[in-house]
């Protein structure tokens, strides 16, 4: 369908709404005043069309009168496309021609209409050299086609000639390209070939062969309107007075005659209708080639005029002309298609989010007039019976899956985690289509189907500095900010409002006052603490207070849900500057304190050897290992290895080390009290140290100075 330029911008910004999550969850609501799961409408569908057609301007053209009622007929085709839609009709003729008049003006191969004053362009074309009916126009044209080729866009190709393609029969190949673009094959003349249609798919249209002007331009005629998705008005017009029982998108109309004109359109009001496209007066060109037959005299004096009106609601209207031999109105009729999927409680779910609730659901699908709202699916200027179809794809594990056929009435379940794809058309008039896949504002290649119950997600954060909370400053009190979210999007502002919160602390002895301030359009509520509702303060219990903020609202699907989150702050007589400074200062003092403590000496740590009635000390002045090793007068041996490992350097000589010492080690062997004295004793150690060893022999006390491995 087509549509102007500020419902396609308008179409977009809903759709770049819906796709960062702005859009509410409310059903869409259509011209029947009811909400649906979605609507496809002219409006919904961003296409525009790309037409290029081959054009035959070779020899035989020019033989007779051809050539002339081609371009009469182009003009006219031309002048029904919608260039405010961005449509857009290419020229690719089999010679080179000029296009203002002068054969000895610039050739071109491509002749562009984007615009009503290109049409002059058609008028115009001269071929300074006619020859033969190559096929290489038709694949330039298609080439052309073939990078316009998009999901928004359109394609046609029209291959236009009076005679066979000097390369022999180019059917097949036409056929080949019907299955990337449409392709229409129009035979015009006695000498032209007719095609039988083999190519196995809808795209490809062949008409049968044309040999009167007449018959041309009515085929010309109506491959605009299938294109356009348009249709003649038969029977509505009496006189001037039009009655439409069904809106229209757009009205067209062409009168043709000695000197016809189109003046205007009114309502039953006597409003105009305003002009979307004015062909002006169109007459046929007497330019050719040389040597060209001259544009018969019954042909020079004819006119015509096209002229699209824009969207006309159902209703009677006056159509004003003059010298009108022959008068048609085309029509474009202004209907949707509504979807719904209607859940067992008898609500209609909405797909606007792109998601649908598991469960079980009626299919339900109808046309209807976009103004009036009326139920139009057996309107006799749709064909009198709307056939609708539809599948929904899931798309299984690896690209696999199922497709089920959708029939009106039809029951069909959704399982949550999956994915469903729902391709849902009507078609009218027998060749027109309304589609839910070249819909922009519903994603329908890809629906989420969701659990029936939905998680609220709250984020809880003081704002208070320090979370700190002083009575002499709380008229500087920040608040609780409680950020709310629903499955990773915002609530509406409506759920806002109705949200409920509530403050339960981890001590139930614990109270305090607090009001809600709502932030609508930021899904989140601030809460202040010690405010009531009138903005009054009452100042709360100096303590510590923990607890979680607990939410409560109604999503989208009507049902209350929770969600919470934990929270923590304090409320002090004091500031938190004085708070901290505080501590700071009793630290500061108890290290200062540690320092001068840790100065003070100690006594070495001492080590006792007790043999029989020898009693020898070590006094070690760090720590090590030592091994004692002596021996009696029978020269029998005894070794002892003590570790001394309870100093630390980092302590030298401080009180510290006592703190961490393990107490004085005192070594005994016991031996026989009779044995002679010791002989000799030696004290090595490791690693090396300096100190003393005394020790008694039995009333006697000896001592000696111990350097490295000393024997005494």
């Amino acid at each position: 369908m087509k549509r102007n330029v500020l419902a396609r911008v308008l179409c977009v910004l809903v759709a770049l709404l819906m796709l960062c999550g702005s859009l509410t969850a409310a059903a869409i609501t259509a011209a029947d005043g009811e909400e649906h799961s979605g609507v496809v409408s002219p409006e919904t569908i961003s296409k525009r069309y790309e037409i290029a057609v081959a054009y035959d301007n070779s020899g035989s053209m020019y033989n007779n009168a051809s050539w002339y009622q081609a371009k009469y007929a182009m003009e006219i085709f031309a002048s029904m496309i919608d260039f405010n839609n961005g449509d857009k009709l290419t020229v690719f003729p089999m010679h080179p021609v000029t296009t203002d008049g002068n054969e000895n003006s610039t050739e071109t191969m491509q002749v562009t209409v984007s615009g009503v004053s290109d049409i002059d362009k058609i008028h115009n074309m001269y071929t300074p050299n006619a020859g033969g009916t190559p096929f290489g126009a038709a694949v330039d044209a298609y080439n052309y086609l073939l990078g316009k080729k998009s999901d928004s866009v359109v394609c046609w190709l029209i291959v236009l000639t009076d005679g066979s393609f000097q390369e022999g029969d180019c059917d097949v190949a036409l056929m080949n390209m019907s299955q990337n673009v449409n392709v229409q094959y129009i035979p015009f003349g006695k000498g032209s070939v007719e095609y039988s249609d083999k190519s196995g798919n809808d795209n490809f249209h062949a008409c049968p062969k044309i040999t009167t002007e007449k018959e041309l331009q009515k085929q010309m005629i109506d491959i605009c309107n299938k294109i356009t998705q348009r249709d003649i008005l038969d029977g509505y017009l009496s006189g001037n007075k039009l009655k439409l029982d069904l809106s229209m998108k757009k009205v067209i109309v062409f009168a043709q005659g000695d000197g016809a004109s189109i003046t205007s359109l009114k309502d039953a009001g006597g409003n105009e209708i305003k002009k979307l496209v004015n062909s002006g007066p169109r007459k046929y060109s007497e330019l050719g080639t040389r040597g060209a037959e001259k544009l018969p005299d019954s042909l020079k004096n004819q006119t015509g005029q096209v002229v699209t009106f824009d969207a006309c609601a159902k209703g009677e209207y006056t159509l004003e002309y003059s010298n009108a031999d022959d008068i048609q109105v085309f029509y474009e009729p202004d209907v949707a298609m509504v979807i719904d999927f209607i859940d067992e409680d008898g609500n209609v779910e909405d797909f606007s989010d792109g998601e649908i609730r598991e469960g079980e659901y009626t299919y339900k699908v109808k046309i209807i007039d976009a103004k009036t709202g009326e139920d139009v699916s057996t309107h006799k200027l749709l064909g009198g019976n709307v056939q609708i179809n539809g599948t929904a794809t899931y798309p299984g594990l690896f690209g696999g899956g199922k497709e089920i056929d959708l029939k009106n009435g039809d029951k069909v379940t959704f399982t949550p985690g999956d994915d469903v794809k729902f391709d849902i058309w009507a078609q009218y008039l027998e060749k027109y289509y309304l589609r839910s896949l070249d819909s922009i504002d519903i994603d329908w290649s890809k629906i989420k189907i969701t659990s029936r119950t939905e998680e609220l997600k709250v984020e809880a954060t003081v704002e208070q500095k320090h979370e700190w909370y002083s009575l002499p400053e709380s008229d500087q009190w920040k608040p609780i900010r409680l950020d709310l979210s629903i499955a990773g999007n915002p609530l509406t502002d409506d759920q806002l409002d109705g949200a409920e919160v509530v403050l339960e602390f981890d001590d139930p002895n614990q109270n305090i006052v607090y009001r809600l301030e709502r932030l609508h359009g930021e899904s989140a509520i601030n809460v202040h603490i010690g405010r009531d509702d009138a903005g009054n303060f009452t100042a709360p219990a100096v303590d510590v207070y923990k607890g979680k903020a607990t939410v409560t609202v109604t999503d989208r699907f009507s049902n209350r849900i929770s969600g919470w989150d934990d929270f923590k702050f304090t409320v002090s007589e004091q500031s938190y500057s004085f708070f901290f400074w505080k501590w700071v200062i009793i630290i500061a003092a108890a290290l200062i304190l540690l320092v001068v403590l840790l100065g003070f000496p100690v006594k070495p740590k001492i080590v006792y050897l007790v043999i029989g009635v020898n009693t020898f000390t070590f006094f070690p002045k760090k720590k090590s290992t030592f091994k004692v090793q002596y021996s009696r007068n029978n020269n029998q041996s005894f070794i002892f290895k003590a570790d001394c490992k309870t100093h630390w350097r980092w302590f030298k000589n401080s009180w510290l080390k006592n703190v961490f010492k393990r107490g004085d080690m005192s070594f005994k062997l016991e031996v026989d009290s009779k044995a002679n004295s010791i002989s000799n004793l030696t004290i090595e150690s490791d690693p090396v140290v300096d100190g003393y060893i005394g020790w008694q022999d039995g009333n006697q006390n000896r001592s000696a100075n111990v350097f490295t491995n000393r024997k005494d």
